[in-house]
Protein backbone atom coordinates (compact mmCIF):
# COMPACT_ATOMS: atom_id res chain seq x y z
CA UNK A 1 0.00 0.00 0.00
CA UNK A 2 2.89 2.47 0.46
CA UNK A 3 4.41 1.68 -2.41
CA UNK A 4 1.42 2.68 -4.61
CA UNK A 5 0.64 5.76 -2.45
CA UNK A 6 4.28 7.03 -3.59
CA UNK A 7 4.02 6.23 -7.44
CA UNK A 8 0.94 8.31 -7.69
CA UNK A 9 2.29 11.65 -7.27
CA UNK A 10 5.18 11.20 -9.35
CA UNK A 11 2.94 10.26 -12.48
CA UNK A 12 0.88 13.09 -12.10
CA UNK A 13 3.89 15.11 -11.89
CA UNK A 14 5.14 13.63 -15.06
CA UNK A 15 1.15 14.08 -16.74
CA UNK A 16 1.67 17.91 -15.94
CA UNK A 17 5.10 18.16 -17.25
CA UNK A 18 3.53 16.20 -20.72
CA UNK A 19 0.39 18.35 -20.82
CA UNK A 20 2.65 21.88 -20.20
CA UNK A 21 5.13 20.24 -23.25
CA UNK A 22 2.24 19.43 -25.65
CA UNK A 23 0.41 23.14 -24.68
CA UNK A 24 4.04 24.99 -25.51
CA UNK A 25 4.07 22.88 -28.92
CA UNK A 26 0.51 23.57 -29.51
CA UNK A 27 1.26 27.78 -29.09
CA UNK A 28 4.67 26.82 -31.29
CA UNK A 29 2.27 25.48 -33.64
CA UNK A 30 0.03 28.38 -33.55
CA UNK A 31 2.34 30.89 -33.30
CA UNK A 32 3.76 29.11 -36.86
CA UNK A 33 0.59 28.81 -38.13
CA UNK A 34 -0.18 32.64 -37.36
CA UNK A 35 2.99 33.86 -38.64
CA UNK A 36 2.51 31.59 -42.05
CA UNK A 37 -1.33 32.55 -42.50
CA UNK A 38 0.11 36.67 -41.92
CA UNK A 39 2.66 36.05 -44.58
CA UNK A 40 -0.18 34.42 -46.81
CA UNK A 41 -1.82 36.82 -46.75
CA UNK A 42 0.32 39.13 -47.64
CA UNK A 43 1.66 37.11 -50.27
CA UNK A 44 -1.95 37.09 -51.20
CA UNK A 45 -1.92 40.84 -51.67
CA UNK A 46 1.67 42.33 -52.53
CA UNK A 47 1.13 40.92 -56.27
CA UNK A 48 -2.02 43.56 -57.14
CA UNK A 49 -0.18 45.98 -55.21
CA UNK A 50 3.26 45.79 -56.71
CA UNK A 51 0.95 45.94 -59.76
CA UNK A 52 -0.82 49.12 -59.23
CA UNK A 53 2.87 50.56 -58.15
CA UNK A 54 4.29 49.85 -61.20
CA UNK A 55 1.49 50.83 -63.28
CA UNK A 56 1.33 54.19 -61.30
CA UNK A 57 5.43 54.29 -61.84
CA UNK A 58 5.08 53.40 -65.16
CA UNK A 59 2.28 56.03 -66.17
CA UNK A 60 4.05 58.99 -64.27
CA UNK A 61 6.77 58.04 -66.61
CA UNK A 62 4.68 57.94 -69.94
CA UNK A 63 2.71 61.60 -68.69
CA UNK A 64 6.20 62.81 -67.45
CA UNK A 65 7.83 61.67 -71.43
CA UNK A 66 4.15 63.33 -72.82
CA UNK A 67 4.54 66.50 -71.41
CA UNK A 68 8.92 66.98 -72.48
CA UNK A 69 7.57 65.62 -75.64
CA UNK A 70 5.03 68.17 -76.00
CA UNK A 71 6.73 71.12 -74.72
CA UNK A 72 9.90 70.15 -77.33
CA UNK A 73 6.71 70.15 -80.09
CA UNK A 74 5.61 73.63 -79.23
CA UNK A 75 8.99 75.03 -78.77
CA UNK A 76 9.48 73.64 -82.17
CA UNK A 77 6.19 75.23 -83.32
CA UNK A 78 7.04 78.32 -81.46
CA UNK A 79 10.12 79.02 -83.21
CA UNK A 80 8.87 77.74 -86.63
CA UNK A 81 5.93 80.29 -86.12
CA UNK A 82 8.95 83.24 -85.23
CA UNK A 83 10.87 82.26 -88.03
CA UNK A 84 8.39 81.95 -90.59
CA UNK A 85 7.10 85.78 -89.02
CA UNK A 86 10.92 87.04 -89.63
CA UNK A 87 10.69 85.70 -92.86
CA UNK A 88 7.39 87.41 -93.30
CA UNK A 89 8.81 89.96 -92.52
CA UNK A 90 11.92 90.45 -94.44
CA UNK A 91 9.55 89.46 -97.56
CA UNK A 92 7.29 92.25 -96.94
CA UNK A 93 9.38 94.80 -96.25
CA UNK A 94 11.44 93.50 -99.49
CA UNK A 95 8.08 93.65 -101.65
CA UNK A 96 7.48 97.01 -100.54
CA UNK A 97 11.37 98.24 -101.48
CA UNK A 98 10.62 96.85 -104.79
CA UNK A 99 7.59 98.47 -105.50
CA UNK A 100 9.06 102.45 -103.96
CA UNK A 101 12.37 101.64 -106.17
CA UNK A 102 9.99 100.75 -109.53
CA UNK A 103 7.98 103.53 -108.69
CA UNK A 104 11.27 105.44 -108.61
CA UNK A 105 12.31 104.51 -111.60
CA UNK A 106 9.58 105.52 -113.45
CA UNK A 107 9.75 108.82 -112.55
CA UNK A 108 12.83 109.61 -113.00
CA UNK A 109 12.57 108.25 -117.01
CA UNK A 110 9.89 111.13 -117.27
CA UNK A 111 12.20 113.47 -119.45
CA UNK A 112 12.97 110.77 -121.39
CA UNK A 113 10.23 108.37 -121.89
CA UNK A 114 7.36 110.31 -124.18
CA UNK A 115 4.60 107.72 -122.88
CA UNK A 116 5.16 109.14 -119.19
CA UNK A 117 2.21 111.49 -118.50
CA UNK A 118 2.68 114.10 -115.83
CA UNK A 119 -0.96 112.10 -114.37
CA UNK A 120 0.88 108.83 -114.19
CA UNK A 121 3.66 110.77 -112.17
CA UNK A 122 0.93 111.92 -109.73
CA UNK A 123 -0.44 108.76 -109.28
CA UNK A 124 3.23 107.18 -108.65
CA UNK A 125 4.19 109.79 -105.98
CA UNK A 126 0.78 109.17 -104.37
CA UNK A 127 1.66 105.45 -103.84
CA UNK A 128 5.19 106.04 -102.88
CA UNK A 129 3.56 107.71 -100.22
CA UNK A 130 1.39 105.23 -99.34
CA UNK A 131 4.14 102.44 -99.03
CA UNK A 132 5.64 104.60 -96.80
CA UNK A 133 2.81 105.30 -94.50
CA UNK A 134 1.99 101.77 -94.71
CA UNK A 135 3.24 99.39 -91.51
CA UNK A 136 5.04 96.40 -90.96
CA UNK A 137 6.65 94.16 -88.27
CA UNK A 138 10.57 94.81 -87.67
CA UNK A 139 11.27 92.05 -84.75
CA UNK A 140 7.67 91.92 -84.08
CA UNK A 141 7.32 95.29 -83.77
CA UNK A 142 4.69 97.13 -85.54
CA UNK A 143 6.46 100.29 -87.73
CA UNK A 144 5.77 102.85 -90.32
CA UNK A 145 7.29 101.45 -93.31
CA UNK A 146 8.86 105.51 -93.63
CA UNK A 147 10.28 104.65 -89.99
CA UNK A 148 12.14 101.27 -91.33
CA UNK A 149 13.70 103.17 -93.74
CA UNK A 150 14.25 107.01 -92.57
CA UNK A 151 16.38 108.00 -95.44
CA UNK A 152 13.96 107.12 -98.38
CA UNK A 153 11.80 110.17 -98.59
CA UNK A 154 14.46 112.37 -98.20
CA UNK A 155 16.75 110.77 -100.73
CA UNK A 156 13.82 110.64 -103.17
CA UNK A 157 13.80 114.62 -102.88
CA UNK A 158 16.90 114.98 -103.87
CA UNK A 159 16.43 112.65 -106.82
CA UNK A 160 13.60 114.53 -107.99
CA UNK A 161 15.38 117.92 -107.31
CA UNK A 162 18.28 116.78 -109.47
CA UNK A 163 15.71 115.48 -112.40
CA UNK A 164 13.84 118.98 -112.36
CA UNK A 165 17.57 121.04 -112.37
CA UNK A 166 19.43 118.65 -114.67
CA UNK A 167 17.42 117.02 -117.25
CA UNK A 168 13.86 119.16 -117.60
CA UNK A 169 13.67 122.00 -120.13
CA UNK A 170 10.90 124.36 -119.05
CA UNK A 171 10.86 126.24 -122.62
CA UNK A 172 11.08 123.17 -125.04
CA UNK A 173 9.01 120.89 -123.27
CA UNK A 174 5.61 121.36 -121.63
CA UNK A 175 5.67 118.16 -120.03
CA UNK A 176 8.61 119.12 -118.03
CA UNK A 177 6.78 122.14 -116.46
CA UNK A 178 3.67 120.05 -115.76
CA UNK A 179 6.08 117.34 -113.80
CA UNK A 180 7.62 120.26 -111.68
CA UNK A 181 4.17 121.20 -110.84
CA UNK A 182 3.25 117.65 -110.02
CA UNK A 183 6.36 117.27 -108.01
CA UNK A 184 5.23 120.30 -105.64
CA UNK A 185 1.48 119.52 -105.27
CA UNK A 186 2.30 115.85 -104.12
CA UNK A 187 5.45 115.34 -102.71
CA UNK A 188 5.66 117.80 -99.78
CA UNK A 189 9.45 116.84 -98.79
CA UNK A 190 10.53 118.65 -101.93
CA UNK A 191 9.07 121.87 -100.92
CA UNK A 192 10.39 121.22 -97.37
CA UNK A 193 13.98 120.78 -98.35
CA UNK A 194 14.00 123.51 -101.27
CA UNK A 195 13.61 126.16 -98.35
CA UNK A 196 16.64 124.63 -97.49
CA UNK A 197 18.48 125.28 -100.80
CA UNK A 198 17.84 128.53 -102.00
CA UNK A 199 19.95 128.02 -105.22
CA UNK A 200 18.29 125.15 -106.49
CA UNK A 201 14.87 127.07 -105.51
CA UNK A 202 16.25 130.13 -107.57
CA UNK A 203 17.11 128.13 -110.52
CA UNK A 204 13.71 126.55 -111.07
CA UNK A 205 11.99 130.01 -110.87
CA UNK A 206 13.58 131.46 -113.20
CA UNK A 207 13.03 128.31 -115.63
CA UNK A 208 9.75 129.28 -114.95
CA UNK A 209 10.64 133.00 -116.29
CA UNK A 210 12.48 131.95 -119.24
CA UNK A 211 9.44 129.49 -119.70
CA UNK A 212 7.14 132.09 -119.96
CA UNK A 213 9.20 133.92 -122.43
CA UNK A 214 9.40 131.05 -124.72
CA UNK A 215 5.86 130.67 -124.22
CA UNK A 216 5.26 134.65 -125.29
CA UNK A 217 8.26 134.00 -128.53
CA UNK A 218 6.27 131.23 -129.65
CA UNK A 219 2.32 133.04 -129.64
CA UNK A 220 3.32 136.45 -130.11
CA UNK A 221 0.36 138.66 -129.02
CA UNK A 222 -1.28 136.41 -126.80
CA UNK A 223 0.04 137.65 -123.35
CA UNK A 224 -0.23 140.91 -124.90
CA UNK A 225 -4.00 140.91 -125.51
CA UNK A 226 -5.39 139.25 -123.12
CA UNK A 227 -8.40 141.26 -121.49
CA UNK A 228 -9.57 141.44 -118.03
CA UNK A 229 -13.69 141.37 -117.48
CA UNK A 230 -15.68 141.34 -114.95
CA UNK A 231 -16.43 137.85 -115.69
CA UNK A 232 -12.08 137.00 -115.65
CA UNK A 233 -9.52 136.63 -117.57
CA UNK A 234 -10.29 136.49 -121.54
CA UNK A 235 -8.16 136.17 -124.49
CA UNK A 236 -7.53 138.84 -126.89
CA UNK A 237 -9.57 138.92 -130.10
CA UNK A 238 -6.48 137.35 -132.02
CA UNK A 239 -6.40 134.22 -130.21
CA UNK A 240 -9.82 134.15 -128.85
CA UNK A 241 -11.24 131.80 -132.06
CA UNK A 242 -8.56 129.68 -132.37
CA UNK A 243 -9.01 126.18 -131.52
CA UNK A 244 -6.09 126.18 -129.66
CA UNK A 245 -6.30 128.48 -127.61
CA UNK A 246 -7.58 126.32 -124.53
CA UNK A 247 -4.55 124.74 -124.82
CA UNK A 248 -2.55 127.87 -125.16
CA UNK A 249 -4.15 129.48 -121.89
CA UNK A 250 -3.74 125.85 -120.03
CA UNK A 251 -0.20 126.00 -121.22
CA UNK A 252 -0.28 129.89 -119.26
CA UNK A 253 -1.91 128.77 -116.18
CA UNK A 254 0.78 126.03 -115.63
CA UNK A 255 3.50 128.53 -115.90
CA UNK A 256 1.88 130.99 -113.64
CA UNK A 257 0.88 128.62 -111.15
CA UNK A 258 4.29 126.58 -110.99
CA UNK A 259 5.77 130.02 -110.61
CA UNK A 260 3.95 131.42 -107.53
CA UNK A 261 4.50 128.18 -105.84
CA UNK A 262 7.43 128.16 -106.21
CA UNK A 263 7.79 131.46 -104.95
CA UNK A 264 5.75 131.00 -101.83
CA UNK A 265 8.36 128.42 -100.72
CA UNK A 266 11.03 131.76 -99.18
CA UNK A 267 11.74 131.02 -95.51
CA UNK A 268 9.64 133.07 -93.41
CA UNK A 269 12.58 135.17 -92.28
CA UNK A 270 14.27 136.20 -95.03
CA UNK A 271 17.30 138.52 -95.30
CA UNK A 272 17.31 141.60 -96.75
CA UNK A 273 19.36 140.11 -99.80
CA UNK A 274 17.24 136.61 -100.27
CA UNK A 275 14.19 139.00 -100.17
CA UNK A 276 15.21 141.48 -102.97
CA UNK A 277 16.40 138.57 -104.84
CA UNK A 278 12.59 137.14 -104.58
CA UNK A 279 11.48 140.71 -105.51
CA UNK A 280 13.52 140.72 -108.64
CA UNK A 281 12.52 137.67 -109.90
CA UNK A 282 9.02 138.53 -109.45
CA UNK A 283 9.05 141.85 -111.37
CA UNK A 284 10.96 140.00 -114.27
CA UNK A 285 7.96 137.70 -114.18
CA UNK A 286 5.49 140.42 -114.51
CA UNK A 287 7.81 142.16 -116.90
CA UNK A 288 8.24 139.13 -119.41
CA UNK A 289 4.28 139.28 -119.28
CA UNK A 290 4.69 142.99 -121.13
CA UNK A 291 1.11 143.70 -120.27
CA UNK A 292 0.18 145.83 -117.29
CA UNK A 293 -3.22 145.35 -116.52
CA UNK A 294 -2.41 141.66 -116.39
CA UNK A 295 0.53 141.61 -113.76
CA UNK A 296 -1.29 144.26 -111.52
CA UNK A 297 -4.24 141.63 -111.72
CA UNK A 298 -1.47 138.51 -110.81
CA UNK A 299 0.11 140.48 -108.35
CA UNK A 300 -3.01 141.04 -106.52
CA UNK A 301 -4.64 137.35 -106.93
CA UNK A 302 -1.61 135.35 -106.19
CA UNK A 303 0.89 137.31 -104.32
CA UNK A 304 -1.13 138.90 -101.14
CA UNK A 305 2.23 140.03 -99.70
CA UNK A 306 2.88 142.71 -102.19
CA UNK A 307 1.14 145.91 -102.74
CA UNK A 308 -2.04 145.62 -105.10
CA UNK A 309 -1.72 148.37 -107.98
CA UNK A 310 -4.63 149.83 -109.40
CA UNK A 311 -5.99 147.26 -112.35
CA UNK A 312 -7.54 149.70 -114.15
Amino acid sequence: MKGTSMSAPLSSTKNEEKLDLEIQKLELEAESLRKKNKWDIRAQFMPPIITMFLGVVGLYITLNQYSGQRKTEQDRTISEQRKDRQNSEVDQRSRLQNQIRSDIDEILRFPRDERQTVSRVSFLLEDIKTVLDSTTYVNEKKQRIADTFPDYKRRLTQSLVILITNDCDFTRNARDVGLTNTVIRHWDDYADYLKTDPKNLDWIRNEYIMALESFRNANPGYLEEIELRDDGVRPGPKYAKQKNEPMLYARFIDILDGFKWHMDLSPENLSDQNKNRSERLLKQFLDTLNNTALSNYIVCQNFPDQPCPNNR
